[in-house]
C-alpha cells in the first residue's frame, strides 16, 4: 500500500493498542460516493442494541434496517458505529479486495483471465479523500487484461475505471444490506447473501449468488482488509 503521509493505528485486539479513545464518522448509502449523517449512539456503549421499530431494526447509530438485515448483521453495524465514536472522528483507511474476470464466452465455466484487485480507500470526516488501485494478473493472465493502477485524491476521486467505488465503510454496510434484501436475507439457504466479520465484529466480507440461463455464479463478492484509524 502506498504510504499515505501519516501512520495508522492497528485494530488488532492483541499486540496493538490504539493511540486514543474511540469515533463518529458519518454514514451514507451505497449509491453515494461520500458520507451522510452522523451516528447518535452513546460513546460509552461498547455494543449497540438493535430494536424493532416501524417494521425495521434500529441500530445504536440511528440507522433503521429492514428485517433482512437484523440479527448478527445489525449487531456488526452497531459494532462499527461504536468503534467510530470511540475513535472520535479520526480518519480511517481500508482495502477492498475482489477479483475481476475477463474474456471467455457466454456460458463457459471458466473465464480467460482473472485479475486480483486491491482498492485502498481513505475516509476523513465522513468523506472519501483518496482512492488507490493495485491490480495483479493471476496465473498467466497478460498485464493488459487488468485495469491500470491509479491514485486519486481531491477532485480526481472517481475519475478512473476499475477497482472498488469510492465509498465509506458505512456505505458498504448499507450496500451489503441492499444485497441481502434482494437475496431474501442473510443465511445458508441457496441464493441467500452471506457476510463475515473480523475479530472486532466489523464487516469483513459480503457476497451473494446470482443465477441465469448459464447457471449460478458469484454476484457481489468482496472482502475488507487492513482497516485502521489515523493516530
Amino acid at each position: 500500500m502506498k504510504t499515505l503521509g501519516w501512520m495508522f493505528g492497528c485494530l488488532s485486539l492483541i499486540g496493538c493498542v490504539l493511540d486514543s479513545e474511540p469515533v463518529g464518522v458519518e454514514s451514507d448509502t451505497e449509491a453515494a460516493s461520500s458520507g451522510t449523517s452522523e451516528g447518535s449512539a452513546s460513546a460509552s456503549s461498547t455494543q449497540g442494541t438493535a430494536t424493532e421499530e416501524s417494521g425495521g431494526i434500529e441500530t445504536s447509530g440511528g440507522d433503521v434496517l429492514p428485517p433482512e438485515c437484523s440479527g448478527d448483521f445489525a449487531a456488526s453495524w452497531d459494532a462499527w458505529s461504536n468503534l467510530q465514536m470511540m475513535q472520535e472522528g479520526r480518519a480511517y483507511v481500508y482495502t477492498r479486495v475482489e477479483t475481476v474476470e475477463t474474456g471467455g464466452q457466454a456460458c463457459e465455466p471458466e473465464p480467460d483471465y482473472i485479475c486480483d484487485l486491491r482498492t485502498t480507500i481513505t475516509v476523513t470526516g465522513g468523506m472519501v479523500t483518496s482512492r488507490e488501485l493495485v491490480a495483479t494478473p493471476r496465473d498467466d493472465a497478460p498485464a493488459e487484461t487488468c485495469p491500470d493502477a491509479y491514485s486519486e485524491s481531491g477532485d480526481s476521486i472517481g475519475s478512473h475505471d476499475g477497482g472498488a467505488p469510492p465509498l465509506t465503510l458505512d456505505a458498504l454496510y448499507q450496500g451489503c444490506c441492499d444485497v441481502a434484501q434482494m437475496a431474501g436475507g442473510f443465511g445458508e439457504d441457496f441464493g441467500q447473501a452471506e457476510f463475515e466479520v473480523d475479530e472486532m465484529g466489523v464487516l469483513s466480507r459480503c457476497s451473494d449468488l446470482l443465477c441465469d440461463d448459464c447457471g449460478c455464479f458469484s454476484g457481489t463478492d468482496y472482502s475488507i482488509e487492513d482497516l485502521a484509524f489515523a493516530m
